[in-house]
């Protein structure tokens, strides 16, 4: 088991180094299914740093619902829409591998809130990691749609304005 993740993890961070693509994944159902249910974990620890039970679980469910449609949106915009398996399962993967450099991150911005310390290094180190994963989506993007990184760039910035917008209707404390 431990080799099956460490497998895992240097796949999805050899796609986080922009070295391999989307198409470098299986296509099976099963694989999407257990890296969407790898990622609502690692993602429902990470949030529970700072939310309570019911709003992170809310913010995976959001994330994850907003990462699904658009990829699918847009696959079928470039009528591919039979990528969508290895392109949705590069950008769950790579984003459990971000969440894993973002968690010390997320520590990090709680403790100076709950302390009154200055949060511009971790603000800092937050937006670098934002930065890194649209350029990450850029990249699968550009992969699966057989794009510019240019376009996957453009494309990618879609991911988090809506999901922020998204967040701020559905949660509007937070």
């Amino acid at each position: 088991m431990t080799d099956s993740i460490k497998t895992l993890f240097t796949l999805f961070m050899q796609i986080c180094l922009f070295r391999l693509g989307p198409q470098d994944l299986p296509a099976s159902n099963f694989f999407l299914g257990f890296i969407v249910a790898m990622s609502a974990i690692v993602a429902l620890l990470l949030n529970l740093i700072n939310l309570p039970l019911k709003d992170a679980a809310l913010i995976v469910v959001l994330n994850l619902a907003v990462v699904a449609i658009i990829t699918q949106f847009i696959l079928r915009l470039y009528n591919k829409p039979m990528r969508f398996v290895q392109t949705l399962g590069a950008q769950v993967g790579t984003g459990i591998v971000i969440s894993l450099f973002a968690a010390p991150v997320v520590v990090m911005l709680q403790y100076a809130n709950t302390h009154n310390v200055d949060m511009a290094s971790g603000l800092f180190l937050w937006m670098l990691l934002l930065t890194w994963e649209i350029a990450i989506t850029a990249h699968i993007l550009r992969n699966a749609l057989a794009c510019s990184f240019v376009q996957g760039f453009l494309i990618a910035i879609l991911y988090p304005v809506i999901f922020f917008q998204l967040t701020a209707y559905f949660l509007p404390s937070s």
